[in-house]
């Protein structure tokens, strides 16, 4: 595959997921107008948020399969017009049940985009670029967090939400379009050729330089170039149908114990933040600080900062180590320990507001370490099943910051009715926060260094 090819496909999937973030994050900027046009509670507004947490969470297994057997192309077309569809229904949604609703299908519809750009970076590119393409997937994402903080925020209280989501749903569809005519996909031969003494392209092009101009040579070598060819095909075919067995993939894949640390990380880790970036974070800032939504925004949106900031260094950081990740993820995971420590024990839940575009920068760059995990997973999981093994642990986050959200915005009504302060309630509420942080940690020290799925296949 032409070198184009792969970055356009792997460009055109990376805008799906700025996209993705943007409605995953985006119901906390415009909580404040969704609880008066739809008359919510804050159970209610956890729901909304939660549901595309849930639809996402949902579909993640069932879209690691379809990944390894329909291919990422056919799925991201339709995922993204189901997309298009759920946000343009959130737009014009009048009551609550229907905007649940469409936000379940954006869930549905955004599920497939993270599992499809691994799968690509995993078939399209060469494995020591893994990382850094993550880091990069995750630079580009984040950009949609971003959108879902400040201007959101800004347009939402200028222009209204209803016709933001439309015209999400209208670029969505463009997107759709997009992924049909331009996404390219194959099973890389090279990543097999170890099995074949390095036969790929570049060696068939130095064999037939080297070879004699006499005709007994050039037969000769024909005949060698056609059998490897033979050879290259023949794998390339049996790793196709080894994908195709979804019995084994899923067996394979839920019986291996490295899956499960790396699971708890994204629930505790990933999704707590998620929970304070998406939704709670913004009307802890406005209650205890007394500010305005765009000023919560404003604070909030330097998690984003730390995102875009850590994520190219974090991958390209993993490369160069050789790809260790259990002790970046202990020192991340650490750090995000202190740091809630610091504001909710130390300061009691309200440092001085001059302190918060740090500590969020500083939440940012930690939590964007868990981009890592999926580098774990894939080097703890054969190739042919990295789209399965994938998307189980990415179901993580959105199960845990669905619950988690839910569960603060339960404990945030059960506080209201007795009586306690306002302030008092969100800063209460965060301390599932950092008992998730707590948990994330010690999931950490249960994590096993990868292993090339080659070194896997033969210890069967």
């Amino acid at each position: 595959m032409k070198n184009t090819n792969r970055w356009l496909s792997w460009g055109i999937l990376v805008f799906g997921f700025v996209v993705v973030f943007f409605h995953r994050l985006s119901i906390g900027s415009v909580a404040d107008q969704l609880t008066v046009d739809l008359k919510l509670d804050s159970i209610q507004i956890a729901n909304l948020a939660s549901m595309t947490f849930y639809g996402y969470a949902l579909m993640q297994l069932p879209v690691g399969i379809m990944v390894d057997t329909l291919g990422v192309r056919r799925i991201c077309t339709i995922g993204m017009f189901v997309t298009a569809v759920g946000s343009i229904l959130f737009g014009i949604a009048g009551h609550v049940y229907i905007a649940y609703f469409a936000r379940f299908l954006v869930g549905i519809g955004t599920s497939v985009i993270i599992v499809s750009v691994m799968k690509i970076q995993s078939t399209l590119f060469p494995p020591n670029m893994y990382s850094t393409l993550s880091g990069l997937t995750s630079l580009f994402g984040n950009f949609g967090a971003f959108f879902a903080t400040i201007p959101l925020s800004f347009i939402a209280v200028n222009f209204g939400w209803r016709g933001t989501f439309i015209i999400l749903g209208l670029i969505s569809i463009a997107l759709s379009l997009g992924i049909h005519f331009f996404v390219k996909e194959r099973i890389s031969i090279s990543r097999f050729s170890s099995e074949f003494n390095g036969i790929n392209e570049e060696n068939l092009n130095a064999s037939s330089n080297s070879a004699d101009n006499n005709l007994s040579s050039k037969i000769k070598h024909s005949e060698e170039v056609t059998a490897k060819n033979k050879a290259a095909k023949k794998v390339n075919l049996e790793t196709e149908s080894e994908r195709i067995n979804i019995k084994e993939a899923v067996r394979f894949v839920l019986t291996n114990k490295a899956i499960y640390p790396n699971f708890l990380i994204m629930v505790f880790f990933v999704g707590s933040l998620t929970a304070v970036l998406g939704l709670w974070g913004n009307g802890y800032m406005k209650t205890v600080y007394q500010i305005s939504n765009e000023k919560a925004a404003f604070y909030l949106s330097f998690i984003t900062y730390g995102f875009i900031v850590g994520a190219p260094i974090v991958g390209k950081l993993s490369d160069l180590l050789g790809g260790v990740i259990k002790n970046i993820m202990v020192f991340a995971s650490a750090g995000y320990v202190l740091i809630w420590s610091y504001v909710l024990i130390l300061q009691k839940g309200k440092p001085p507001i001059e302190q918060w575009p740090i500590i969020y920068f500083i939440m940012g760059m930690l939590i964007i370490c868990h981009i890592l995990v999926f580098s774990n997973v894939k080097d703890n999981n054969p190739l042919k099943y990295t789209g399965i093994a994938t998307s189980l642990v990415n179901i993580g986050e959105f199960v845990g910051s669905g619950i988690i959200s839910l569960l603060m915005g339960l404990m945030i009504k059960r506080l209201k009715l007795s009586g306690m302060p306002l302030e008092m309630v969100y800063t209460t509420a965060m301390i599932l926060v950092l008992g998730s942080a707590v948990l994330s940690f010690m999931a950490v020290l249960f994590m096993r260094e990868g292993k090339a799925h080659q070194q896997i296949e033969a210890s069967k």
